[in-house]
């Protein structure tokens, strides 16, 4: 799923449990980008797949997304 796929996802899971007010929504989805990137990045470097740096690179961007919707 690309960033900006994702970030509307997110936003919108939210936006339901938070009756459309999307300022609360997005700040709750980019908690959960936080999470998701500290326990994926926990994963992938424990087990030395990836670097931290490229798994970083796709939260950033969803944060991105996120943040300009």
């Amino acid at each position: 799923m690309i960033p900006q796929e994702k970030a509307k996802e997110l936003v919108n899971k939210y936006l339901q449990v938070y009756d459309g007010r999307l300022p609360i929504a997005k700040q709750c989805a980019l908690i959960a980008v936080d999470e998701a990137e500290k326990s994926e990045c926990n994963v992938l470097k424990n087990f030395e797949f990836v670097s931290q740096k490229y798994t970083s690179a796709y939260w950033t961007k969803v944060k991105q997304e996120i943040e300009n919707l």
